[in-house]
């Protein structure tokens, strides 16, 4: 497409988690008048039926898609860059749709305006945008990649934002105080935690509000489990995490037509405890049946 001008009246719509959160503060990097929505999936359709397309000369959507494509197409003016399995039938570079399974949204977000302004417009930002990668990607390669997602926790986005707008990294005795308290609670969380092992196959289930992924991850390393499930009282909706190169449950999830997300970070919809428990059942047997190296 062609260049975008920077000073061209833009809306930033984000998901409201970290990676989200890095999306905008990239966005803002580039353009001075911008305006910022954070979205969750429960309301992104909302928000974009409510925006006058008129309003503004472009608006970014990032980290996230509706579920309703239609919504889309009443906004001409609208740039989707998201990398969630649920988007893949979106992208359409011919409407500004850019969907990349391989990348965070943060990290497709530069790679967006690397490739429209050149690389040294956001040069600053490269360590961050490699780090927020990590975490969302579920690769955690870099400590300092849960450090910072656990400092997204300590404020809200639009604080978050304003607090890491330049890029740098680097944390406020504040800061770390609230990172080690959160590892403090963590292992307090780990050493009580109630696990569910499956009869049939070597994984397991367990029930968290907070540090699910944290608490799947040491799972994992330390009971050698190569995937996880877990439930939150909020609602529910089942979710793994997994260390599986040769398995994609997002795909998988979608096939059945119960869920998607990532190869390693995906998730299954249930709209009751009695459907949670039957899908999960399932599942399990047809794990069992599929892979023969997690059978028990």
């Amino acid at each position: 497409m062609k260049e975008i001008s920077v000073n061209s009246k833009v809306l930033s719509i984000s998901h409201n988690d970290l990676d989200g959160c890095g999306s905008a503060i990239l966005l803002g990097a580039v353009f001075d008048d911008i305006e910022y929505t954070v979205c969750s999936y429960y309301n992104i359709n909302e928000t974009l039926i409510k925006i006058n397309p008129n309003d503004y000369d472009w608006i970014f959507i990032t980290d996230i898609s509706p579920t309703l494509p239609e919504l889309l197409d009443r906004l001409p003016n609208s740039i989707l860059i998201d990398h969630h399995q649920t988007a893949k039938h979106l992208h359409n570079p011919k409407k500004h749709r850019y969907i990349n399974l391989k990348y965070s949204g943060t990290y497709l977000t530069k790679k967006f305006i690397d490739k429209m302004y050149g690389k040294d417009l956001l040069v600053r930002y490269t360590k961050m945008s490699v780090i927020i990668n990590d975490y969302d990607m579920w690769i955690h390669k870099y400590p300092i990649s849960k450090e910072l997602n656990d400092v997204y926790g300590l404020y809200d986005h639009e604080l978050f934002r304003k607090r890491f707008k330049n890029g740098i990294i680097k944390f406020s005795k504040r800061e770390l105080n609230h990172i080690q308290s959160v590892k403090d609670h963590f292992d307090e969380t780990y050493e009580n935690l109630e696990i569910l092992e499956f009869d049939t196959i070597d994984s397991c289930f367990f029930m968290a509000d907070t540090l699910v992924n944290e608490l799947s991850q040491r799972l994992m390393e330390e009971e050698g489990y190569e995937f996880v499930f877990f439930n939150t009282t909020k609602n529910y909706k089942i979710s793994v995490r997994s260390t599986m190169d040769d398995f994609n449950f997002g795909e998988y999830f979608k096939e059945l037509g119960i869920g998607g997300g990532h190869p390693k970070a995906a998730g299954i919809n249930a709209d009751s405890e009695e459907e949670m428990n039957k899908r999960i059942t399932f599942i399990e047997q047809d794990l069992y049946d599929k892979i023969e190296r997690i059978r028990k």
